[in-house]
């Protein structure tokens, strides 16, 4: 080594913004893979969180004046509530807010009715999927599995309850719908 290059020797401004840029691109990969991972685990409690990526890709020295601070966004708490529908045996009720699984609410003739706590990072509509196995006993008293879904929007605030609705339609299909509680 010689003197006065430093460890990592001397490079062009240009050499460290493509540094920069490729470092930032790593990032961003993980920042979506991380969110991706995260949408599949069904513990208690979830998080919707919103992620804002910022990066520069400068070669000037850092301001000697403190940047300002932005306060983080305050987290809300609301919950999803599943009553057992009447004549079930159990019913499984996979929640999924903005493409993320946030919830699976399992209800059975022994629990009937489940509630999961969900965190969020802001008060506003957000899109909902509502996909369910429903296990119920026929005439004959044989075990029978249906599948429905729901989709919609629904206005979430901290301290909702939001129920999920499970509605016959006159053709015999199920469907489902996640409302706030009345």
């Amino acid at each position: 080594m010689t003197s006065g290059t430093g460890w990592f020797g001397q490079r062009s401004a240009g050499f460290w913004t493509v540094v920069s840029g490729i470092a930032t691109v790593a990032s961003l990969i993980l920042g979506i893979v991380v969110m991706k991972n995260g949408g599949d685990n069904a513990a208690a409690d979830q998080h919707v969180t919103v992620i804002n990526p910022v990066s520069s890709a400068t070669t000037e020295p850092a301001p000697t004046e403190p940047a300002p601070t932005t306060e983080a966004p305050e987290e809300i708490r609301f919950t999803i509530s599943d009553q057992l529908t009447e004549g079930v045996e159990e019913e499984t009720i996979y929640v999924s807010i903005e493409g993320s699984r946030v919830a699976t609410l399992h209800a059975t003739r022994d629990a009937p009715i489940v509630t999961e706590n969900v965190d969020a990072t802001t008060t506003g509509n957000y899109s909902y999927v509502l996909d369910a196995e429903i296990l119920w006993l026929d005439s004959d008293g044989e075990l029978q599995r249906s599948v429905a879904s729901g989709r919609g929007s629904v206005y979430i605030e901290d301290g909702v309850r939001l129920d999920v609705y499970l509605h016959e339609e006159s053709d015999g299909a199920i469907t489902l719908s996640l409302e706030a509680a009345a």
